[in-house]
C-alpha cells in the first residue's frame, strides 16, 4: 500500500509512523503526549500513522474505543502463519 493513499490528499506535511501494543507500558505511558502533539499540529498537516503489534484486531478496536484522541488511522500488523 502506498503511502500516499494512507494520507488525506489535500494535506502536505508531516507524517509520524508509531508502532506498539495495547498493553505495553512504555507505549501507554507516551500516549497522552502523542495525542497532545497530534491535536496540537494536526491541523498544520501533521499525521500520524498507528501500526499495532497486537495479534487480536477486536482487542485493538476495544482499546481505541476507550482512548479519547486516537484519531489517526490504525492498522494491525499480520504475521505470515498465524
Amino acid at each position: 500500500m502506498a503511502l500516499q493513499s494512507l494520507l488525506p490528499a489535500s494535506k502536505a506535511g508531516w507524517c509520524w509512523w508509531i508502532f506498539g501494543r495495547r498493553g505495553a507500558a512504555p507505549c501507554r505511558a507516551e500516549l497522552p503526549n502523542v495525542i497532545a502533539t497530534y491535536k496540537k499540529h494536526h491541523a498544520d498537516g501533521f499525521e500520524i500513522i498507528g501500526v499495532s503489534l497486537d495479534s487480536e484486531r477486536d482487542k485493538l478496536d476495544a482499546f481505541l474505543k476507550k482512548e479519547e484522541g486516537m484519531t489517526w488511522p490504525q492498522f494491525l500488523t499480520v504475521r505470515a502463519g498465524k
